[in-house]
């Protein structure tokens, strides 16, 4: 995975949000370039823990709040859990904040289903998933189900990304970002 979320307090996710939110609103205004900043931080295994953690990255700045799926789902006991435990979430947080989901592989990789994509999408809450699957055929079909809608998938696989982006998908979420990002923005702007 692309951070040390899980080993970090709850005081150094917000105070490392904070950082980040603000430096790219400060860009932002120098340069007139929009940066769009994603942010998670509910690692408890506690869903009041998790309310709590989110609400405090919230008001610390972001675009959008990002929910890890395995935390939806600790158990891995199937969609109606997950659904059900990402509406009791959900009710807790600002009506007004965006949200996404990432499927994070530790500590275990939760896959989002069509059908939890085809609630999300009934929420008219979520914008944007990171999509860990790292199958071709799979994120075709998740491209398939999302368009026409406001929800986007962004691919953190480099070996699948040229694919994904002919297939749908909005761009790229991968940890090769950080060592060069250049080459990945580059193929999403040209890909075709």
């Amino acid at each position: 995975q692309s951070s040390e979320i899980f080993f970090l307090s709850i005081e150094e996710r917000v105070r490392l949000n904070r950082l980040v939110y603000r430096k790219a609103k400060a860009l932002e205004a120098a340069g007139g370039r929009r940066f769009t900043v994603v942010s998670s931080g509910h690692v408890a295994d506690d869903p009041e823990e998790q309310a709590e953690e989110l609400n405090r990255i919230w008001k610390s700045g972001t675009d959008a709040l990002i929910l890890i799926t395995n935390r939806l789902d600790p158990q891995n006991e199937g969609d109606d859990v997950f659904i059900k435990n990402a509406e009791r979430l959900i009710a807790k947080l600002p009506s007004e904040a965006k949200l996404g989901f990432y499927e994070c592989p530790y500590p275990y990789k939760r896959l989002v289903t069509k059908k939890i994509l085809d609630w999300s999408l009934s929420t008219g809450c979520f914008a944007y998933m990171k999509d860990t699957c790292c199958d071709d055929g799979q994120i075709r079909a998740r491209c398939e189900w999302l368009r026409g809608s406001d929800f986007r998938l962004l691919n953190a696989n480099c070996q699948t990304l040229l694919s994904s982006m002919k297939n749908g998908a909005a761009g790229y979420c991968g940890i090769m970002a950080n060592f060069h990002p250049k080459l990945y923005a580059w193929l999403c702007a040209n890909y075709k």
